[in-house]
C-alpha cells in the first residue's frame, strides 16, 4: 500500500527437528530464516508498527514459540 514499502529482503526456508512422535519417528516443522527491510512512510502507522514489533521482539511470532521458534530481532535503520 502507499504507507509501506519493502526495500529489501532475503528469506530461505529451513526444516527443524522438533522431537519424536509416539512411534519414535522424528518430527519436523518448516520455517524460514532471513530478513526484510520495510520503510513505513506514515508517522502514525510507523508508531503503531514500532510498538507492535517491539512486542513481537519479546513474544515471538507464529507457532512453536515455546520451543524456540518464531524468534525475531527488530533493528531500526535511519
Amino acid at each position: 500500500n502507499i504507507f509501506t514499502e519493502i526495500i529489501d529482503y532475503k528469506i530461505r526456508p529451513v526444516t527443524v527437528a522438533v522431537g519424536r512422535d509416539e512411534y519414535g519417528r522424528l518430527r519436523e516443522t518448516r520455517g524460514f530464516i532471513g530478513y526484510i527491510i520495510i520503510k513505513i512512510n506514515h508517522p502514525k502507522i510507523r508508531r503503531i508498527a514500532e510498538k507492535t514489533l517491539a512486542l513481537a521482539n519479546h513474544l515471538g511470532i507464529g507457532r512453536g514459540r515455546g520451543i524456540g521458534l518464531g524468534e525475531i530481532e527488530i533493528t531500526r535503520i535511519r
